[in-house]
């Protein structure tokens, strides 16, 4: 889950991003959310689901021109998401 991609979404049946804080200048956009789903659909990095639940916080930067987004960065953390992936 090096970023977030189509992918990533389809592991999961369900989910859904909480958005916890979102902070916007000019054309630089910063929003903190949670992720919260069961990942029951299809392998997640590579692990295969198990019906579990994750939940993690992500923090994204975006670069907005024009109404599109042209740069997005995300960061959250790998090890915690594939740990509760792996949890039975």
């Amino acid at each position: 889950m090096c970023s977030i991609r189509k992918e990533n979404f389809d592991a999961f049946g369900e989910f859904s991003f909480q958005i916890i804080d979102l902070i916007a200048e000019g054309n630089k956009v910063a929003v903190y959310m949670i992720h919260e789903g069961k990942h029951n659909k299809n392998p997640l990095m590579g692990l295969e689901p198990k019906g579990n639940t994750i939940r993690f916080s992500l923090m994204m930067w975006l670069t907005i021109e024009e109404g599109k987004i042209i740069e997005k960065r995300a960061h959250f953390d790998r090890a915690d998401i594939e740990n509760q992936a792996i949890k039975r």
